[in-house]
């Protein structure tokens, strides 16, 4: 984990996972994202 005063990075959980779909499946910032076509198969295709 990164901490800094704004900012906190930390390795994705799977209780992410309906919250980055949802980002994912927006055209203005889907693009930098790994291209799922569902939440399960993001799920398993995503983790880094």
């Amino acid at each position: 984990m990164l901490t800094t005063k704004r900012l906190i990075l930390r390795r994705r959980k799977e209780s992410d996972a309906a919250d980055l779909y949802t980002y994912a499946k927006d055209p203005a910032i889907g693009h930098i994202f790994v291209s799922a076509k569902n939440i399960s198969e993001g799920k398993t295709e995503n983790e880094l």
